[in-house]
């Protein structure tokens, strides 16, 4: 009697899933890891089998392979075959990162960066995700500098300053798969894909303006802040000077505006002619009040 004709079908990967450990194959039910494979089947020829590779294998919150392509008795993802002869099914799985970009109209050392730029360092550690960023962007340059990383294949984009709202508004309606989310201004295109963050500061300034003027032997208090008509500024000196005048209505607050968002050493100028003017208490709502403050006499 004549031996009855059998076929050998091997899966394999075409790549290695590093750190994917769970199932990645299932063949006529039953289920198959990265580990056991290759796997080779010896079946009867001219039988039909089902099969199946996994559709995404995660890794991190926002890392995982996703199946790309199959070559073989089948170039589909899923489904059944007829084994009729000896043959290889290599399934190929490419590697999916969420990918974020930061872009920041100042240094990446200024406080209001360094929030954001931890919290998306962490996200690398704690959930896998890419992250870049662009300091020093000029507010006519972001647009630019947005458009190349979403070309560049970017999930989403921080345009991490009030002057960049106009172009995160503009951006989120052409870009509806793109997250946009826009540090304080006036976006009005709030949809799917736009948000807005801000801090709201307001009363902690008033309670910063009330000790103030506690503090005050001159009745003179100062802020020295970015630029005027921000409303995130605006409304911090709002709350300072709000304290400040319910402790001491007739308080003196001078406000100072050193018309960047980052000049440590013009602040700590404008700073430096609060003192020479009695001014005895000040808030820095810029970076570089303390330097001028540290070297003037009974200056808080």
């Amino acid at each position: 009697v004549a031996p009855t004709p059998t076929a050998t079908v091997t899966f394999q990967l075409a790549n290695p899933l590093t750190g994917y450990t769970g199932t990645v194959l299932t063949v006529d039910g039953v289920s198959y890891n990265v580990s056991q494979l290759p796997k080779a089947f010896t079946w009867n020829a001219n039988t039909v089998h089902n099969f199946s590779w996994v559709d995404n294998a995660p890794l991190m919150m926002a890392k995982k392979y996703n199946w790309a392509s199959t070559s073989g008795p089948s170039t589909t993802k899923s489904g059944s075959f007829n084994a009729t002869a000896n043959s290889t099914m290599t399934a190929t799985y490419d590697l999916w990162t969420f990918k974020v970009a930061a872009i920041y109209v100042t240094p990446i050392e200024e406080d209001w960066n360094q929030v954001l730029h931890q919290a998306l360092t962490k996200a690398v550690e704690n959930l896998g995700i890419t992250y870049n960023y662009a300091e020093n962007t000029a507010e006519s340059d972001c647009d630019r500098v947005a458009r190349e990383y979403i070309t560049n294949g970017y999930d989403m984009i921080f345009t991490d300053s009030w002057g960049f709202w106009e172009v995160a508004d503009n951006l989120a309606p052409q870009f509806p798969d793109v997250y946009f989310a826009q540090g304080s201004g006036l976006c009005t295109n709030f949809g799917n894909n736009l948000i807005l963050f801000d801090n709201t500061l307001q009363e902690v300034t008033f309670q910063a303006g009330a000790v103030a003027a506690r503090l005050s032997n001159t009745s003179k208090v100062g802020v020295v802040a970015a630029m005027p008509g921000p409303g995130d500024v605006a409304s911090l000196i709002s709350g300072f000077i709000a304290g400040a005048k319910y402790v001491n209505p007739d308080i003196e607050v001078s406000v100072q505006y050193i018309n960047s968002w980052y000049d440590p050493n013009a602040a700590r100028i404008k700073a430096e002619v609060m003192i020479a003017s009695d001014i005895d208490v000040i808030f820095s709502e810029r970076y570089g009040v303390f330097e001028a403050c540290k070297s003037g006499n009974d200056v808080l």
